[in-house]
């Protein structure tokens, strides 16, 4: 898929492909854990799964070249400086990336955000069950669409990028000296990611720039919900241009956790 989706003219794209080369295993592989009681999103991931990722952490430290952490990603104050501006960034260009990804499919059964919310408040015994049934996100997101003028983006984006990236991912993988961060999947590291990718202009999808720009992660599962299927576990994330050490993280954990499962359709 990596090979499809990259623009196979570009410096950085492994000119054979990706995953051709010799493939890297655990003790290969240095690595530093964020703390899963500091960025697990309490409310939605139950003691259960947090304890799922202290002991896949733990099971690491007898594999991996060398494993630092849990870590702090970054400080409380800086998160409640920039947390706001983050939302204003997110919220204002949801509705459009989810419109041009709709347009995308081959046979879509809502044309916009606006559809999909009133789907799901069609369908609630089944979109929105007891527990999981409120879209507030999706609502704010609607409310917020495009609100912002090209000028107030930038100047948000400015502000913010730029310290993402240097109190964030850049300081840890620096300071600790290791190709791989290792932090819950259900948790605000991918919102982190988002507001510290570089974007140019206001139409600039940041998980593109997961993709081939700054921060590319992948999901590593570990256990599935019996009523849907959903996965909980870990997301890797490794620095610029570094998508090869990803999909080596991926064969290494498939030899050693359990299978991932299709999803339930």
């Amino acid at each position: 898929m990596m090979d499809s989706i990259a623009m196979r003219s570009h410096p950085m794209v492994p000119a054979n492909g990706y995953g051709k080369g010799t493939p890297k295993n655990w003790s290969d592989i240095s690595i530093v854990t964020l703390d899963p009681h500091h960025w697990c999103l309490s409310e939605d991931v139950k003691a259960a799964a947090r304890r799922l990722g202290l002991d896949s952490y733990d099971k690491l430290k007898g594999l991996a070249r060398k494993v630092v952490g849990p870590v702090d990603l970054m400080t409380d104050e800086f998160l409640n400086e920039h947390k706001d501006d983050v939302l204003k960034l997110i919220k204002n260009d949801f509705s459009g990336l989810l419109d041009n990804y709709i347009k995308g499919l081959q046979t879509p059964k809502d044309a916009s955000l606006a559809e999909l919310i009133t789907f799901n408040e069609e369908h609630r015994e089944v979109e929105l069950p007891t527990g999981y049934d409120r879209q507030d996100n999706l609502e704010e997101s609607e409310a917020s669409a495009n609100l912002l003028s090209p000028e107030q983006w930038h100047r948000i984006n400015d502000k913010v990028t730029p310290a993402g990236r240097e109190h964030g991912f850049d300081r840890v993988l620096r300071e600790h000296e290791v190709g791989i961060i290792l932090a819950p999947a259900d948790s605000f590291v991918p919102d982190v990611s988002s507001f510290s990718c570089k974007t140019t202009k206001i139409t600039d999808v940041c998980l593109q720039a997961h993709f081939n720009s700054d921060y590319p992660f992948i999901t590593l599962p570990l256990v599935y919900l019996n009523w849907n299927g959903r996965p909980f576990g870990l997301l890797a994330i490794a620095p610029q241009f570094q998508e090869d050490l990803l999909i080596d993280v991926a064969r290494a954990w498939q030899a050693h956790f359990p299978p991932r499962q299709p999803p339930l359709l």
